[in-house]
């Protein structure tokens, strides 16, 4: 059984950077943490440095995305190729952009049981994204994909970002101001997810 809840070491703000005192963790789906530099060594990279190829990353989307590659101890699921793409720097934000746009989005369901069957490590691979745009600092380029995003997919999205961002911490205007919008424009869920957000967070 997949645990869902948020895991240590998430950004509280979608602004902030990831932390440098926090020893070059990479958050895990599940609660688990892996060491950068072990897991820059697996992706072909030093821990400090250059991103991997594109076709490296690409892989490791599809992997996250349909969880080919997970690991499991006691209650615990966790999927492997998300963390190690949680680690593959701010190169990896277009790839995945295009990969949900293109692959996703069209297919992706409304309701969320069929969701997980079609793309069971959809919330990993979004995870992955906003952390990742997160530590980059790239709120405007999270938002500007939140706002391309539909359906079932950008139900998905909102809900990672409910996870992401502690229930303390203020969100960023810009991030605001686009779930605002999918609150007045979008769809009768998509709205509803967004005003759930809204008060959440206002």
């Amino acid at each position: 059984m997949r645990r869902k809840g948020p895991c240590a070491g998430w950004v509280n703000n979608i602004t902030e950077p990831f932390a440098a005192a926090d020893g070059g963790r990479c958050p895990a789906f599940s609660g688990f943490q892996v060491r950068g530099a072990a897991a820059a060594a697996e992706l072909g990279r030093s821990a400090t440095g250059v991103t991997v190829d594109r076709a490296g990353v690409y892989k490791l989307i599809l992997d996250a995305l349909y969880e080919r590659d997970m690991q499991y101890a006691d209650c615990f699921v966790n999927n492997r190729a998300a963390e190690l793409l949680e680690c593959s720097g701010e190169s990896a934000l277009p790839v995945i952009e295009g990969v949900v746009r293109e692959e996703v989005v069209d297919l992706c369901p409304w309701e969320e049981t069929a969701r997980w069957s079609l793309f069971p490590g959809l919330t990993s691979v979004l995870r992955a994204y906003f952390w990742t745009a997160s530590r980059a600092g790239q709120v405007e380029q999270a938002c500007a994909f939140l706002a391309s995003l539909y359906g079932g997919t950008r139900l998905e999205a909102i809900d990672v970002l409910h996870r992401l961002i502690y229930s303390e911490s203020k969100v960023p205007e810009t991030m605001m101001s686009t779930i605002r919008e999918v609150a007045r424009s979008g769809t009768a869920r998509e709205r509803e997810a967004a005003k759930t957000f809204i008060r959440r967070y206002r």
